[in-house]
C-alpha cells in the first residue's frame, strides 16, 4: 500500500513537470484548465500502467502519451512533438539509470529490487525525479523558445536552479545518516514524507517564478498598450484641432485674397503674405524620412512643443526602419514625453533629438532637454516626481526594456553645471 501512494505521488509530480516543460516549449490555443485536465488525465493512466510493473509497455506508453498530448493539446507539428517526447523520456531516464544503481549500492539490494526495500523506493523515487527535474530545466535553457525566464533573467534562472541540486545534496546526506545510524521506522516516515513534500515545493518555487515573470510580461504590455492609446489618442486631437483651424483658414482664404488685391503696392503685398506664413508652416506634416511611424511621431512633438512654447531641435540621418513600430513608438514618446515635460516652463525651454547610425550595425538615439528643475535621482535610476508616480515612473523601464531587446543599452544623465538632461539609447540592426 505504501508503494501505491508513493507511486501516485510520483506520478502527480511527473504530470506537473511535463505540464511545466510544454508550457515553456510549445504555444497552444487550448484552454488551461482543459490542457491541465488532459495532462493529468495521460499521467493517471500511466500511473495505472505501473501495475504491470514492465519496462517495456511502461517506456512505450510514456512516449505515446507523452506525444499524444504534445501534438493535440499542444498542437506542436509531429518532427517537433516527436523530438521533445523522446527527449523528456530520455532525461526521465538518465535521472533513473544514475539512481537507481546507486541506491541498490548503497542498500545492498540484488538485482536492483528496489521496491520490495521501502526506503530505497523513496529514496530512489525523490532522487530521480529531483535529478529528471534538474536536468528538464537544463533543456529548456538550451532548447529555449518563448519564454523570457530563459532569455533574459538567467542570473535568476541559475539561482533557480541551485534549489534541485542542493535538495539532491541534502537527500543524499539524510539516505546516508538513515544508513549508518538505523533510524526507527516513525523517523524514516518523517524523512519520506519530508521527501515528497521536497519535490512538491521544488515544482512550486519554479511555477511561481514563472507565474510571476508572466505577470511582469503582461504588466508591461499593458504599460505598452496604454502609451500607444495615449499616444494615438493625443495625435488625433491635434489632427482634428489642425482640421478645424485649417477649415477656419480656408473660410478666411476670400478674405485674404481680397485684401491681397486692394494692396496698392509689391512691398505691401509681400509684407501680408509673409504674416501669413506662420500659420501656413504650422499645418506641413513632417516628412523627414521614408519612416511613416517616424515622421508621425516628430510631427505629433512638433505640434505639442510649439503648443507648449518649447523649441524642438531635431536632426535624423537614420530612419530606424528595422524597430518594430510599437518599439519605436515606445523609445521616442517616452524619451520626448519625459524631455517636453521637463524642459516646459525653463529658461530658454528647448528639446533636441539626433538619430544616427555609428557604424553598419549601431544606431544611437540621443534626446537632450533643458530643465525646469534638477531630476530625482534613487538607486542610481532617475524616477518620476508626478502626483501619480506609479503610473508615470515607468517610461525610462519601458524604453530600457525595448532596447535590450535589440541587444542595445541605454543610459541617462543630467548635468547639473548646464541643467540639461541627457537620454541615450543604442539599438543594433539584426
Amino acid at each position: 500500500m505504501p508503494v501505491v501512494v508513493t507511486l501516485i505521488a510520483i506520478h502527480v509530480f511527473e504530470a506537473g513537470l511535463f505540464y511545466y516543460y510544454c508550457e515553456n516549449v510549445f504555444t497552444s490555443t487550448v484552454a488551461r484548465k482543459f490542457r491541465v485536465l488532459a495532462v493529468c488525465a495521460g499521467f493517471a493512466l500511466l500511473c495505472g500502467l505501473q501495475c504491470f510493473n514492465n519496462i517495456i509497455v511502461n517506456a512505450i506508453a510514456i512516449l505515446t502519451v507523452s506525444f499524444l498530448l504534445m501534438y493535440f493539446i499542444y498542437k506542436g507539428k509531429v518532427y517537433q512533438c516527436v523530438f521533445q517526447a523522446i527527449l523528456f523520456f530520455g532525461l526521465m531516464s538518465a535521472a533513473e539509470y544514475l539512481v537507481v544503481p546507486l541506491d541498490a549500492i548503497i542498500f545492498r539490494l540484488g538485482d536492483y529490487n528496489i521496491r520490495e526495500n521501502y526506503p530505497a523506493f523513496i529514496f530512489a523515487a525523490v532522487m530521480c525525479k529531483l535529478l529528471h527535474f534538474l536536468l528538464m530545466m537544463i533543456a529548456l535553457l538550451i532548447f529555449k523558445k518563448k519564454n523570457e525566464m530563459f532569455t533574459n533573467d538567467k542570473v535568476g534562472l541559475g539561482l533557480s536552479l541551485l534549489v534541485p541540486l542542493e535538495n539532491l545534496l541534502f537527500l543524499a546526506l539524510i539516505e546516508y545518516v538513515t544508513y549508518v545510524a538505523k533510524l526507527s521506522k516513525a523517523l524514516i516516515l518523517v524523512w519520506e514524507i519530508g521527501s515528497i513534500l521536497m519535490l512538491v515545493t521544488t515544482l512550486l518555487v519554479f511555477y511561481n517564478r514563472t507565474r510571476l515573470i508572466r505577470q511582469a510580461q503582461n504588466i508591461n504590455a499593458l504599460n505598452l498598450e496604454k502609451q500607444r492609446h495615449e499616444f494615438d489618442a493625443q495625435y488625433y486631437a491635434m489632427v482634428e484641432q489642425a482640421g478645424e483651424d485649417m477649415r477656419i483658414l480656408s473660410h478666411d482664404f476670400k478674405n485674404h485674397l481680397l485684401q491681397l488685391k486692394a494692396t496698392q503696392s509689391r512691398e505691401e503685398m509681400n509684407a501680408y503674405i509673409d504674416r501669413l506664413f506662420p500659420a501656413l508652416e504650422s499645418y506641413q506634416a513632417v516628412n523627414i524620412s521614408d519612416n511613416r511611424v517616424l515622421n508621425t511621431i516628430l510631427g505629433k512633438y512638433l505640434t505639442l512643443s510649439r503648443m507648449k512654447g518649447v523649441e524642438f531641435r531635431f536632426q535624423v540621418t537614420e530612419a530606424l526602419h528595422f524597430l518594430e513600430p510599437s518599439d519605436l513608438s515606445a523609445i521616442l514618446g517616452n524619451l520626448l514625453d519625459n524631455a517636453l515635460e521637463a524642459a516646459q516652463g525653463s529658461d530658454g525651454a528647448f528639446m533636441e533629438l539626433h538619430i544616427e547610425h555609428k557604424n553598419e550595425k549601431l544606431c544611437l538615439i540621443m534626446v537632450e532637454n533643458s530643465c525646469r528643475t534638477a531630476p530625482t535621482e534613487r538607486a542610481g535610476a532617475f524616477v518620476s516626481t508626478k502626483p501619480d508616480a506609479a503610473a508615470h515612473g515607468l517610461g525610462l523601464k519601458s524604453v530600457q526594456k525595448c532596447v535590450e531587446k535589440y541587444g542595445g543599452f541605454f543610459h541617462a544623465e543630467y548635468r547639473e553645471e548646464t541643467g540639461i538632461f541627457r537620454a541615450q539609447a543604442a539599438v543594433y540592426k539584426f
